[in-house]
């Protein structure tokens, strides 16, 4: 019975020591979301309870807190100037970074949003001709002059500096693509 119950501890240190392995090297990877990351913090944690360990919340909260991608830096420290740490529970941990990653999600959605606009070239100029050179300033005729390449005066006024540097008035400038 002794001998039984000895290869059985020694069994469940190893285990620990394995998922406390695990807890340690844990890292949020890029792309992973709050509750994912949290959910494999917490089963780890539970796990190495069953084993005998006696980890606290605040030492997973911790761990978390230490774990999280750069992007959460600036969160992570109004966390722990904002909060004790000591006195916080799990679930308050994720739902603010679960509130702040819904805000980086949606400040990066309008990002991505802007930069397509940009750089998608507008309906009218891609149903045009190749290699055509159509549009404001490039047709026949029209308001262009030998001094006034591509430009109406009334839009944009070009102004040069006591350096023969050209300056535009941007205030001035209308969009036309979006």
């Amino acid at each position: 019975m002794r001998r039984k119950y000895q290869v059985s501890t020694r069994v469940k240190r190893a285990q620990l020591q394995a998922v406390r392995r695990d807890f340690e090297i844990l890292q949020m990877q890029k792309g992973e979301t709050v509750n994912h990351y949290i959910g494999k913090d917490t089963s780890l944690a539970s796990k190495m309870r069953m084993h005998g360990d006696s980890i606290t919340d605040v030492a997973v909260i911790e761990k978390i807190l230490r774990s999280l991608t750069p992007k959460f830096d600036y969160i992570v420290c109004s966390i722990e100037e904002a909060n004790n740490v000591q006195e916080t529970q799990i679930d308050e941990l994720q739902s603010s970074l679960l509130v702040h990653e819904q805000k980086l999600n949606r400040t990066s959605a309008i990002e991505e949003m802007t930069t397509l606009k940009i750089s998608t070239p507008s309906e009218t100029s891609s149903s045009r001709g190749r290699g055509q050179r159509r549009g404001r300033g490039h047709g026949r005729g029209g308001r262009e002059r030998s001094g006034d390449v591509g430009r109406s005066a009334d839009l944009v006024r070009d102004d040069y500096d006591n350096k023969g540097k050209r300056h535009f008035d941007k205030s001035k400038v209308e969009c036309y693509k979006c």
